[in-house]
């Protein structure tokens, strides 16, 4: 047994979910059987977590960010932080997905200028 630690944000697991749902619709067996998967191949990660493709994404909060398919679902993907200890999964979702703009830096919300007036 290993101890190496895998952390999952909130929104990693709200997308597991969300997936599972789809997926339960059609054959709710195949949907235990996504949640054991991704389980699966956290462990793996979390054992070699440079096994998956490194990312590159604008938002300096993902530098290191690494992606790989769910064993069993290719089309699902996980995606990670190596941790020094482990993996921290960022995010769980299906590859036809705009992956891109998921992961875009969220916009800067506009101060209204000051016009000196008042």
């Amino acid at each position: 047994m290993s101890n190496r630690r895998i952390v999952q944000r909130r929104q990693a697991r709200r997308d597991a979910i969300e997936q599972a749902v789809v997926i339960a619709a059609d054959n709710p067996g195949a949907a235990d059987r996504f949640f054991e998967a991704i389980d699966q191949t956290l462990r793996l990660l979390a054992e070699m977590p440079e096994m998956g493709a490194a990312r590159i994404y604008r938002d300096p909060a993902l530098e290191g960010l690494r992606m790989h398919p769910v064993r069993g679902f290719p089309q699902h993907l996980l995606f990670y932080l190596p941790l020094a200890d482990g993996i921290e999964l960022v995010r769980v979702l299906h590859g036809k997905r705009n992956i891109e703009r998921l992961f875009q830096p969220a916009p800067r919300p506009e101060t209204p200028e000051q016009d000196g007036e008042g």
